[in-house]
This record gives C-alpha cells, structure tokens and sequence, in this order.
C-alpha cells in the first residue's frame, strides 16, 4: 500500500498551526507538546525552526500581522490611509481574539511589526508631520485602536451596554456570547472615536479631513 507523503515540516507551517491552537483553545493551551500533537510531529522536532517559547510567541505575531494589508505609500489621502489601517487592525482583533493581546504588548519585535510601524510613520508625515509629531500621532491612533479591540475582545463594552439595557428596561440581547453582538455590530462606536482622533490629528497638523473621493472625514465606511 503506497503511503501519503507528509507536508515537509517547516517554520511557516509550524506558526500558522500555533496560529490555530491559539485561536480554538486560548493562549494557555499552547506548548511545544501541544503543537507537536497537531502537527503530528514530537515536540522536540519544533525546536530546529522555533528555538523556543519566545520565538513561537513571536512568530505568531508575525503571522497575524502578515494578514493585515498596509496601504502602499503615497496611495491616496492620508486620513483615509490611516482609516483603513484602524479598521483593517481591529478586524485582526475580531479575527484573532485569544492571540490579540500579544500583538499589543510590545514584547515581540517582529519584521511584519516594523512594517506596520514603518507604514503608519509614512502615513502620518504625508499628513505634514515632522518625525517627532509623526510619532506622536502613530502613538495616538494605535493606543486607541488597539485600546478599543482590547475592551472589544475583553467583554467590557458588554457590561457597559447590560448596565445601559438594565437602566433603559431594554431586554434581548443575543445569548450565543459576550462579544456576539458588537462582532455584527454596525461599527457605529469605534467610528465614533476613530473620527475623533483623526479629527483631532488634523487639527495639529493643518490637514482638510477629506478622503480620495472628496467625501467628508465622518461618512462610516
């Protein structure tokens, strides 16, 4: 009986299946053994292309992070650039709830973390920003967006709406979990306080708050 070759074992492979432990079973549930378990392999084979814990933490938001589409430089206005790099990594948040928290603690250098960085700086002096202003506008627009998903992904939007339904006599909201509804949310929220912040960026640097088709900084996407 022939056998069925088995997919070479490699670093990619190795992360994208780390990616999927995490995103089923929570950050605890993964180790060298487990991943080893879903890959098929004994543990101690993941060490030739992952070193160690750190490394697969590591690689795993390198891996995520490779999901999240950059708008190329100078392509377009910079209030809309910065929009969707908001919005693209919040979904990330949505897509990847159990592994997100790495992405924010700024423990995991990565070359896909020095691209979004890289990305965000270009996108913030075409705004006309000097390169410490730049810098103080990237802070300002990743620590809200990543503040926003973290609270998202945590459940405390949740108790905010019950504590408002309990007061309103409101009643029904979905059952199937904590987050469900914000996911099919109408994004009205975090559109909110995106605007707010790229109002108040514009402000600082002088910019015309448009986007590329001339439609107005607040219009929901």
């Amino acid at each position: 009986m022939a056998q069925v070759a088995r997919e070479p074992l490699n670093r990619r492979r190795i992360l994208e299946a780390a990616v999927r432990v995490v995103d089923e079973e929570g950050l605890a549930a993964l180790s060298m053994r487990r991943l080893g378990q879903a890959l098929g392999v004994e543990a101690m084979s993941l060490y030739h292309h992952v070193p160690n814990k750190h490394a697969l933490l590591a690689g795993i938001v390198e891996t995520i992070l490779g999901e999240l589409a950059v708008p190329l430089a100078h392509a377009g206005d910079w209030v809309e650039r910065a929009r969707e790099v908001a919005r693209a990594y919040r979904r990330l948040a949505h897509a990847h709830p159990n592994a997100f928290p790495l992405m924010v603690t700024g423990e995991f250098k990565t070359p896909e973390s020095l691209r979004l960085l890289d990305a965000m700086l270009d996108i913030c002096r075409d705004a006309g920003c000097d390169e410490a202003t730049a810098l103080d506008a990237f802070c300002t627009l990743a620590s809200y967006t990543s503040g926003f998903a973290l609270f998202e992904i945590g459940g405390f939007f949740v108790l905010a709406a019950d504590e408002v339904a309990d007061r309103s006599g409101a009643h029904g909201r979905p059952a199937e979990g904590p987050c469900a509804q914000l996911f099919d949310h109408d994004n009205a929220q975090f559109e909110f306080g995106l605007e707010a912040v790229l109002d108040g960026l514009q402000a600082k640097v002088g910019g015309e708050g448009r986007t590329t088709s001339g439609t107005p900084a607040g219009t929901a996407p």
